[in-house]
């Protein structure tokens, strides 16, 4: 068998596609394509295909990672062009590397999200004021229910300007989704009424910042 990371837009055509959904699209690409699809062992087989940090619904991007183990080996950009070809329209491959080892996507602890605002909000000193909370307090969904949470320590990065920003958030074990973000936003920063937004999430990061592409 042979291992392998691609990466993937999930336009904005596409962002209420579930991650239950977007499972049945690589696999049913996988199946069209022709190519050898690797399974696990046991009375109930299933693709070896593990997405990281899955993402939420209503949020587009262009920086998806999927694991997928074929079980015959193939060329990188043979296995990316034959996939792409029975992709839906939305979904673009990007890149991808032959890998090994397991748990590969273990080190990947944050998000980096464009998040474009429309509406009404104190633009001059809005990353200003929110950058000098020292704590947010927002209700946040635990494994023991909703909880309010202070969710400063999630927040690794916050800038921008003119209705344009960009946030690194934490995922993985410690996760700040940035609809969550955003609703942190609205409630502590004065006259913020946002008419439309948009969230793009462009990369995820190992503990120093980098990504795996």
């Amino acid at each position: 068998m042979s291992k392998y990371i691609l990466k993937f837009e999930k336009a904005d055509s596409v962002k209420y596609v579930s991650h239950l959904d977007l499972i049945r699209v690589f696999d049913r690409a996988m199946r069209r394509a022709q190519l050898p699809m690797g399974y696990s062992q046991g009375f109930n087989p299933h693709p070896l295909m593990t997405f990281a940090h899955p993402l939420g619904v209503g949020v587009s991007s262009i920086g998806e990672l999927v694991e997928i183990t074929t079980a015959e080996h193939l060329q990188e950009k043979e296995f990316l062009n034959r996939l792409q070809e029975f992709m839906p329209v939305g979904f673009k491959l990007i890149d991808i590397k032959e890998i090994e080892g397991k748990n590969n996507f273990a080190r990947l602890t944050s998000a980096d999200y464009k998040i474009n605002i429309e509406g009404k909000f104190p633009e001059s000193d809005l990353v200003k004021s929110f950058n000098k909370l020292k704590e947010i307090l927002i209700d946040k969904k635990t494994k023991s229910g909703i909880k309010e949470t202070d969710i400063r320590p999630f927040i690794l990065s916050f800038e921008g300007n003119m209705g344009v920003y960009m946030a690194r958030l934490k995922t993985g074990a410690e996760n700040l989704k940035p609809e969550l973000f955003v609703k942190a936003l609205e409630k502590y920063i004065p006259d913020f009424s946002p008419e439309w937004v948009q969230i793009l999430r462009v990369q995820l990061n190992d503990g120093e910042g980098n990504s795996l592409f």
